[in-house]
């Protein structure tokens, strides 16, 4: 009978090891954490009696074995009382597991929602002595992200400078209950830094430092879109970026000395998670999401103009997403175009992508792909003539959808052009095709390809010339599609 016990006992302590395996929050990830609510419903819909129907086999085989030594009788051995015992191990530990895990989720919930923000103070924005911080990673028991003194963390932070992100100094420490102790280096001192988290996602900050003379503390807020001043023109789309997570994309025009077009990402309460912006002075035409480097990760490019109409010249960004979701622009070497390409182009030819028929009636259509064939390209030096179609929309809610069956748009702009001339606007760089483009126009003129330019009016188009060819490539961001061009 001991023998019996025992190994029931044994059978239930190993249930219960392997229920406070699965409970194990060391480096809790995204995905163990999606594993943790399967395990949660699985657990709660489980009978006990099925968790304990392996405990009842084993006191059976157990039961056998010791009639057959010692000689007991059927009756002695209490096999309903350990099962039923089992049975309440199992209940026990259920409700144990379901509470940790929802511990959790409570847990995780209440220290992300402080992540990624920029944490401004909550009053006058830049009281003396003021800072400003974000935190970039945090778990149960360890914090660190980066902390300005007088300065805007979201403005340097996010810089595309090096000097304005060195301006950020990294803190790092230590979680206890609700309250964080910090510590990072500000011009050469040591400084400590404490957050305390409040459930209004709030939090009470203070920085000390004696040889600085800072013992500052204030209330802190995320910063917010009703903080920035925009024009009446925005817009928000809901996307989603596998490093942020479900969040929205507003694109709007800042209210400073010049407008600024800029885009956000924010969660559904507008707190702002990124910041981006364009050239000053214009206004945005249109925002596109999109893996433009094919490196799984989304980016976004603008475009921008000076007003909606064809003239208005249309300036093309680029943001590519980095691993850890930031988004930065690649400046490119440019150049003024040698003249032995300026001439007179004609379509002669379209190069469709593979994935054309799918996406043909929201790109351009059959229609449009054959009125684009015949068309003449001008590539001047004090004129550039060429054509596109407009019926892709992206994200910006003031865009009218295609009303017509043609949206082939004619661009022209001439060296009296009252924004800007045409020559120096005429840029070349070095070439990087993907594979799709490689498909699109075949080996034999891939293979020929030795550099690209565009015209920073209609930026979005990138015209590939060919070693020993009178021919170019013109391939547009805003299709997607290809046409080959032969100098007239």
């Amino acid at each position: 009978m001991d023998r019996i016990i025992s190994r029931s006992k044994c059978i239930i302590v190993c249930i219960l090891m392997l229920f406070a395996v699965g409970c194990n929050t060391a480096g809790y990830s995204s995905e163990e954490h999606k594993e943790a609510e399967e395990k949660i419903t699985e657990v709660t819909n489980a009978s006990p009696k099925e968790e304990s129907e392996k405990v009842k086999e084993e006191l059976e085989e157990g039961k056998e074995e010791a009639e057959g030594k010692d000689g007991l009788e059927k009756e002695d051995l209490d096999v309903n009382g350990l099962q039923e015992t089992a049975e309440q191990a199992v209940n026990e530990d259920k409700r144990d597991r379901v509470q940790q895990i929802e511990n959790i989720y409570e847990n995780d919930g209440k220290y992300s929602s402080f992540l990624k923000k920029a944490w401004i103070v909550d009053g006058p924005k830049r009281e003396s002595g003021g800072f400003e911080f974000i935190i970039t990673g945090i778990s149960d028991e360890a914090i660190e992200g980066y902390i300005v003194i007088r300065d805007s963390i979201d403005w340097l932070y996010w810089s595309d400078s090096e000097i304005g992100r060195e301006t950020c100094k990294p803190f790092s420490g230590t979680i206890t209950g609700n309250q964080a102790e910090c510590v990072f280096q500000y011009e050469e001192c040591q400084v400590e830094a404490t957050f305390l988290f409040q459930e209004n996602d709030r939090i009470e900050a203070a920085i000390r430092c004696d040889k600085l003379d800072i013992n500052e503390g204030y209330q802190f807020r995320p910063s917010n879109l009703s903080d920035k001043q925009l024009h009446d023109d925005v817009s928000s789309t809901p996307v989603f970026f596998e490093t942020w997570g479900e969040v929205n994309l507003v694109s709007a025009t800042t209210d400073n000395y010049h407008s600024v077009p800029s885009f956000y990402i924010t969660n559904n309460d507008g707190d702002i998670l990124y910041r981006e912006h364009c050239m000053e002075g214009f206004v945005f035409w249109d925002i596109f999401v999109e893996d433009i480097d094919q490196d799984g990760r989304l980016d976004i490019w603008t475009v921008i103009c000076t007003d909606h109409s064809p003239e208005g010249v249309r300036m093309v960004d680029i943001f590519y997403q980095a691993e850890n979701g930031h988004f930065y622009r690649e400046w490119e070497r440019t150049d003024e175009l040698p003249k032995e390409y300026y001439g007179e182009y004609r379509i002669t030819q379209f190069c469709p992508t593979e994935d054309y028929v799918g996406i043909s009636e929201t790109v351009l259509t059959q229609q449009e792909a054959e009125q684009m064939l015949e068309k003449d390209i001008v590539i001047q030096d004090r004129l550039f003539v060429t054509y596109d179609s407009e019926r892709r929309i992206g994200t910006r809610g003031d865009r009218e959808l295609p009303t017509k069956d043609s949206m082939i748009t004619e661009y022209r702009y001439s060296g009296n052009n009252k924004w800007h001339p045409v020559s120096p606007d005429l840029l070349i760089r070095e070439a990087h095709p993907d594979e799709r483009l490689r498909e699109a126009v075949g080996e034999e003129y891939y293979e020929k390809i030795n550099g690209v330019f565009s015209n920073i009016s209609v930026g979005w188009q990138q015209f590939y010339t060919l070693e020993g060819e009178e021919k170019l490539i013109m391939h547009s961001m805003l299709t997607g599609q290809n046409f080959i061009l032969e100098r007239k």
